[in-house]
């Protein structure tokens, strides 16, 4: 029970993390556009900024959606055959060689940047990916939108009795 109560209380803590933070950076990007717009009146100016603000970050949410379950998940490729060197399987893959080169590995550092999703793609077989595609779904990205209700409604609510 305590292990559960700890995993859930993390995961409920990262959604807050998560969310403060995308929801800060959906805000500003939407205010330098909203300020680009020009619009004459304030609160025209104001929600176009909400607007643009929820459409941000629904794209961003739908887009990692849509990398996790149709570029991480699927078997496009055939699996690695045994290699476990990750600088054999992955050598190719654009975020892997990114990731190597920002985190300036060393030759000789065979698992640097091996979690890269391409990388892993690659290296992991399909029943680990689906067991880390469930686990992502069913922990933080379902935590999330009770967290927003949390944030969006629980807490102006008190702090009206503040």
């Amino acid at each position: 029970l305590a292990g559960l109560l700890a995993n859930v209380a993390t995961d409920i803590l990262l959604a807050l993390l998560v969310n403060v933070l995308t929801g800060e950076a959906c805000k500003a990007a939407a205010f330098h556009l909203a300020k680009i717009w020009n619009t004459r009146s304030m609160r025209n100016r104001q929600f176009l900024q909400a607007m643009l603000a929820l459409l941000i970050d629904v794209m961003a949410t739908t887009g990692m959606f849509l990398l996790l379950a149709f570029w991480f998940l699927p078997a496009w490729e055939k699996p690695a055959d045994h290699v476990l060197d990750p600088r054999q399987i992955c050598a190719g893959y654009k975020t892997y060689e990114t990731c190597r080169v920002l985190a300036g590995c060393r030759e000789n550092h065979k698992f640097c940047c091996s979690g890269a999703i391409g990388c892993a793609r690659a290296v992991l077989p399909l029943e680990s990916r689906e067991a880390i595609f469930n686990t992502w779904l069913s922990g933080l990205f379902m935590i999330v939108p009770f967290v927003d209700i949390l944030v969006q409604v629980v807490v102006p609510y008190l702090t009206n009795y503040l």
